[in-house]
Parts: C-alpha cells; sequence; structure tokens
C-alpha cells in the first residue's frame, strides 16, 4: 500500500509589485499637541526633541524622512493689531498717542494682568477724581475773587458818587461784605483752608514777618511817592475821612489794618493760590495770585508794590505752611501806612530832608 504525502515545502509565493518611483509615503498626520505623548507607532526617528521655530521647521522636526513636506508652504498667522489704551496699565496715566512705552516703564507689547488692568483702572478713576475736584476748587476760587471785586467796585462807585464824609461808613461796610463773601468760601473749602491756620509754625517767621513788613513798607512808599511826584496825582488819605466824622483810631486800625490782613490772606493764600496751585506749577500760581491781590484794590499806583507783596505772602505761605504769618505780615505793613500817614510821614520827603 503505497501512502501519497503532500510536500511540506511551502511553494514560491509570487514576487511583490515593484514601488512605484516618487517619493516615500508620507506618515499619517499626529493629533497631539507639541509637548504630549507621541504614540509608539511614531517614535523616533520621526519624533525630534529640537523646538519648531516656524511651521515648516515643525514638520522637519516631526518627520525628517518626509521631504515632500518640506515643499509645503505654511503662512504664519499675522500677529493682532495692538490697540492704544486711553490709559497706562501700570500708572493709571493718560497714554501718549503713537507711543509703544510709558514714562512708568509699562509697555504695549506685553499684555497686562487682569491684576494691573484692576490696579490701572482703580489709579485712573482716582486721577480722574482729582482733576475733577481741582476744577471745582478753580471754579469756586474765581467765583471768591469776582465776588470780591464786586464788592470793591461798589465801594469805589459809592465814594466817586456819594460825599466823601460816608467814606468811613462805606470802608466798614466793605470790610463786613468781604468777610462774609470769604467766610461763605471758607467754610465750603474748609478741608483745604484748615491745614494752613492749624499747622505748627516755627517761630522764626513770626519774627521775620515785621522785619519783612518794613521793608515792603519802604518799597511801597517809594514807588507811590514817586508815582504822585510824577503824575501831580493827589494823594490818597485814609485817616482824614474817619478823624472828620470822629472816629477813633481804633476803628482806622480795625478797618483798615486787622480785617484786610485776616480776609484777604483767608481768601487769596489760602482759598485761591491753593485752587491755582492744582492747575500751574508753584511760580506760576504766585504770580498769578499776586496779579489778581494787586487787581483787586483798583489803585495804578499801588500795582507794583502790591505785586510784590502778593508774591512775598505767597512765598512766606509756602515756606512756612501756614497763613499765619502772612496774616502778621500784612497787618504789620498795613499799620506801618497808616502810622506814617498819622504822623505825615513821606518816604521821598524824609529821605531829601535827611540827604540835603
Amino acid at each position: 500500500m503505497s501512502f501519497e504525502f503532500d510536500d511540506p515545502s511551502p511553494s514560491p509565493s509570487p514576487p511583490p509589485p515593484s514601488a512605484p518611483a516618487g517619493p516615500p509615503p508620507l506618515p499619517p498626520p499626529l493629533s497631539h499637541a507639541w509637548g504630549q505623548a507621541v504614540p509608539p507607532a511614531f517614535a523616533p526617528p520621526y519624533v525630534s526633541d529640537a523646538p519648531p521655530s516656524s511651521a515648516t521647521n515643525f514638520v522637519a522636526a516631526k518627520f525628517p524622512q518626509a521631504d515632500a513636506w518640506n515643499e509645503i508652504e505654511f503662512e504664519s498667522a499675522e500677529p493682532a493689531p495692538i490697540v492704544e489704551p486711553k490709559f497706562c496699565g501700570r500708572c493709571g496715566g493718560a497714554w501718549l498717542s503713537g507711543s509703544m512705552l510709558c514714562g512708568c516703564g509699562y509697555s504695549l507689547e506685553r499684555p497686562p494682568t487682569a491684576e494691573e488692568i484692576s490696579a490701572a483702572a482703580d489709579r485712573h478713576r482716582r486721577i480722574e477724581q482729582t482733576i475733577a475736584r481741582d476744577q471745582a476748587s478753580l471754579k469756586s476760587a474765581l467765583w471768591l475773587y469776582f465776588a470780591q471785586l464786586v464788592v470793591c467796585l461798589s465801594l469805589l462807585i459809592l465814594g466817586l458818587t456819594n460825599d466823601h464824609d460816608m467814606m468811613p461808613v462805606y470802608f466798614l461796610v466793605g470790610d463786613i461784605a468781604m468777610a462774609a463773601v470769604t467766610m461763605c468760601w471758607v467754610y465750603l473749602r474748609w478741608n483745604e483752608v484748615r491745614p494752613l491756620i492749624t499747622a505748627r509754625v516755627s517761630p522764626l517767621y513770626f519774627v521775620a514777618a515785621p522785619l519783612l513788613a518794613l521793608g515792603t513798607f519802604v518799597i511801597a512808599s517809594l514807588i507811590v511817592d514817586s508815582f504822585v511826584l510824577v503824575t501831580d496825582m493827589p494823594e490818597v488819605s485814609y485817616l482824614d475821612d474817619f478823624k472828620r466824622e470822629g472816629y477813633g483810631f481804633g476803628w482806622v486800625v480795625l478797618s483798615i489794618c486787622v480785617m484786610p490782613a485776616v480776609f484777604e490772606e483767608l481768601a487769596f493764600r489760602g482759598v485761591i493760590l491753593e485752587a491755582l496751585a492744582g492747575f500751574l506749577k508753584r511760580n506760576e500760581a504766585i504770580l498769578v495770585s499776586a496779579l489778581l491781590f494787586a487787581i483787586l484794590h483798583l489803585s495804578v499806583a499801588s500795582i507794583p508794590h502790591l505785586c510784590l507783596m502778593g508774591i512775598i505772602f505767597a512765598q512766606l505761605r509756602y515756606l512756612s505752611g501756614s497763613i499765619l504769618p502772612g496774616i502778621l505780615l500784612h497787618f504789620t505793613h498795613n499799620l506801618l501806612v497808616v502810622l506814617a500817614e498819622h504822623n505825615e510821614f513821606g518816604m521821598i520827603r524824609w529821605l531829601s530832608n535827611m540827604f540835603s
């Protein structure tokens, strides 16, 4: 009996078809983001540790064998346009148009964090509140000045159109009106004026005030007397009307020395100068307040020395931190003027007699 067995050797398989000419096939695309785990199927040589510098380099680093990918052009996304803010994200100040950098060092190239935006908004809101408060203070100070100017103009018109025998009464009424107007504004601006009254002042300023008053008196006398001599203008007398109506020297001191010194310093160095300092530089605020102070007195001959006195009063207020030395200086100056008129003292006449 014969058995037939199949030949265990495998039959030869047909040869595989030849691969078509051309670039190698592309591997399947990665679905994982850069930095995440890569499936084992895409292990090296496809994976590279080199960080991508562009879309093309990214593909080349991931698939160095895929030369065809190097021919693909990738369009890089354009950066979003930078929107200029209205205020700085760090200091809260107004942003300069066309600038990429604020004066505090904040740059638009780095977007601010939420905390910085919130802090900058708070600072910007405080800046706006400060500007609004300064504007309200300036408007209030200007209204105070025009109210005082109306009182002075009214007194001038009454003195020119009525009998001079009523001049002492006009002086007292004008002082009371000026005091009432000033105290209304001081009450409204008490938080700003109070530190100028309650501040602790070195005694040296109270010693220097009368000495400065002596200097301002000499300068004022020289200017006014020279103006009278050049223009043949009649001298202005404060005491004759008071003496003629029987008012004592105490009324003269109260009306001409005490009340103007107190209420003019409260108005000009307390309210007006403080309001001007919110918008002007220190020296500019001093000059403007001094000019307003000189104009208020409605005397052409007195404008030069009154401007000088206004500058001295303001500087003394800034140096001492209080208006009290200025009040003493103002009072002493006016008292010297009254005493000189009472004793018929003239600076030019005295100098001419001394050197003759």
